[in-house]
């Protein structure tokens, strides 16, 4: 837990040929051999799923979307980036709802939460961060960011001489995306609300020109979500392990 299940977390045990997107961790494959010798034992295994948006087979997942909004009275949006301040205030009431019977979920503070929005703001496309609306009521919101690791890469971790203008270079080039959240409040939750985020965010990305797209972190154990994402064609590449120490 990096401190929590809000930042990175996990060891990797599965799909060590894949490089790490955004705010996810890395670690070797000798990783997992060494928790096991110390005595440590899986507490709960999380997953990392790769889609691509140009191959997304959308008739289905749009006719479910298009009713879903039509029946709930959901509108799902871009995040207002002229009132940024106002909406991350929204979305922070809906999150700990959202999430509060999630496996090890932690909510966070608001001035948390203002903080991470900040740093995310500087590399977030608007298109990519959805809020869904019932009036004036957000009752659920998708977050995707473009792969910034893409471009810090050829850095090699360092800003100067010339690292920075590589970063700037090749964040032009970024084509892969990872949704990091995607969150309906309780009452909601079964009307399959998440469909018309889904297809928001697909049409948004391939408007935008991403093509891979990762779904991450999913709870082992999350029936609804795990089956939705391998309907739509999604793979599962990793998985992330949290240790207990009994």
């Amino acid at each position: 837990m990096n401190p929590s299940t809000n930042y990175e977390l996990g060891t990797l045990v599965d799909g060590f040929d894949a490089a790490p997107m955004v705010m996810t961790s890395y670690n070797p494959r000798y990783y997992p051999g060494l928790m096991d010798q110390t005595g440590l034992t899986k507490a709960k295994d999380l997953y990392a799923y790769l889609s691509n948006a140009n191959n997304i087979e959308m008739k289905k997942i749009d006719r479910v979307a298009e009713k879903v909004l039509k029946t709930t009275g959901v509108r799902v949006r871009p995040i207002n980036m002229k009132d940024f301040q106002n909406d991350v205030e929204r979305v922070w009431e809906v999150y700990g709802a959202a999430w509060q019977r999630n496996w090890g979920f932690i909510p966070m503070t608001r001035e948390e939460f203002f903080l991470m929005g900040k740093e995310m703001k500087m590399i977030l496309k608007p298109d990519l961060v959805l809020i869904g609306e019932v009036g004036d009521r957000v009752v659920g919101f998708a977050l995707a960011l473009p792969d910034v690791n893409q471009a810090l890469k050829p850095a090699n971790g360092s800003l100067f001489p010339t690292g920075l203008l590589k970063i700037l270079y090749h964040q032009r080039l970024i084509r892969s995306v990872r949704v990091l959240a995607l969150g309906v409040v309780e009452e909601y939750r079964a009307s399959g609300l998440a469909a018309g985020f889904y297809a928001t965010l697909v049409r948004n990305a391939r408007k935008l020109g991403f093509g891979d797209c990762e779904m991450s972190w999913i709870l082992e154990d999350n029936v609804l979500m795990n089956r939705s994402l391998e309907v739509m064609g999604a793979k599962r590449y990793k998985t992330y392990r949290i240790y207990d120490w009994n």
